[in-house]
């Protein structure tokens, strides 16, 4: 018996984008821990992705997995390294000038651009109730997130939509690499590229603040970890899916965030909080159904 549904139906690729939102989820989390320690932004920013190179360097020459990707698949690794800096700087960027519930909000419109981009290039257009589950996906957040706008800054405005759009094109430039190009070689050298911008942006700036506290350091420790499984199940969930079911799902992460504060850093939620999640539950729960079942439908 299988309830109707086609054998072909698969649900790794949404999987796997739920585990990528819980883990880029928490890691906010866990950055915050950090900087409450004595650390700041951009040494977070580096550490995590020089703890990815190092943890799946080792683990490719160990397997004897390493490989050089082939010289046409470097224009493409060294967009996406570009997209991994901005997507962290632009976004950190933005709460500056604006509240943080207004930035997350501008910056988690990245969905409704990848489903845009693809509609405008006719690779993938996206069925109407589909679409609806990226504007109530959207709503929710609105909701949940509880933006302030009494103070609004065109530059964090402006800072916060181009991360989203690196986002956007993140997912995109993922999404057309070589199917056999390992997911941990895209991983590795991705990070490598974004680690001479990340250290020039760290040094020109501040220079390295490390956590001086036992929790500070959890926190850092944390994040770096959270960080590497996080991209690895993000490159391998747009694989498996595409950029615009994965994008979809990553609406959750910002709710993952605020509930991972209330756990570990004792931030309560409050009841529009709540509502907003569930607007959002509900957006993926439908827009996901529908895709199963038209793939049950398939012959």
């Amino acid at each position: 018996m299988n309830f109707g549904f086609h054998k072909s139906a698969d649900w790794t690729g949404p999987l796997l984008a739920v585990f990528t939102a819980i883990a880029f989820g928490v890691i906010t989390t866990f950055a915050r821990v950090a900087y409450d320690g004595g650390s700041d932004v951009f040494t977070v920013v580096l550490m995590r992705s020089l703890f990815l190179v190092v943890v799946v360097g080792g683990y490719l020459l160990l397997q004897r997995a390493f490989i050089i990707p082939a010289i046409s698949d470097w224009p493409a690794l060294g967009i996406i390294a570009l997209c991994t800096v901005a997507m962290g700087v632009l976004y950190l960027g933005a709460v500056a000038y604006i509240p943080v519930g207004l930035a997350a909000i501008i910056f988690y419109t990245f969905p409704l651009m990848v489903a845009l981009w693809n509609m405008a290039g006719a690779r993938e257009k996206p069925e109407p109730l589909k679409l609806a589950g990226f504007i109530l996906a959207f709503a929710g957040l609105c909701v949940a997130l509880g933006p302030s706008f009494e103070e609004t800054d065109w530059r964090g405005i402006a800072l916060a939509l181009l991360g989203a759009l690196s986002v956007a094109v993140l997912l995109q430039v993922t999404g057309r690499l070589r199917p056999d190009l390992p997911v941990a070689t895209t991983n590795f050298f991705v990070n490598l590229l974004a680690l001479p911008v990340f250290a020039t942006l760290l040094f020109a700036l501040s220079g390295p603040k490390f956590p001086v506290t036992e929790d500070g350091q959890l926190g850092l420790a944390a994040a770096c970890g959270f960080f590497v499984v996080a991209m690895a199940l993000m490159f391998a969930a747009v694989r498996r899916s595409g950029a615009v079911s994965t994008a979809l799902v990553l609406n959750l992460e910002p709710l993952v965030s605020i509930i991972a504060a209330a756990l570990i850093l004792g931030e309560r939620m409050t009841g529009t909080q709540y509502a907003g999640s569930a607007l959002v539950l509900a957006a993926l729960t439908v827009s996901g159904w529908r895709t199963k079942d038209r793939q049950a439908t398939q012959p």
